[in-house]
């Protein structure tokens, strides 16, 4: 494997976590402050999907053969 593949994977999760470290407390703050929700259930909801979602990403990273299994199940 290159280094600059290595060095381009590393600066794609780092912008991923970035973006998920700036994300979830902007939604946490539009649904609390517009009173959708009590603060625990938004941060209890948040954190769930929000886990959900590391799970979900990294097993299209992980594994790129269930997303092409799932597309050829469905005639795309």
């Amino acid at each position: 494997m290159s280094i600059i593949l290595v060095i381009v994977v590393f600066l794609i999760g780092g912008s991923i976590l970035i973006n998920g470290l700036t994300d979830a407390p902007n939604n946490l703050a539009a649904v609390i402050s517009t009173r959708v929700l009590k603060p625990k259930a938004a941060i209890i909801i948040g954190v769930i999907f929000n886990t959900l979602g590391v799970f979900v990403l990294g097993a299209c990273f992980i594994t790129p053969e269930i997303n092409f299994a799932r597309l050829k199940s469905h005639n795309i």
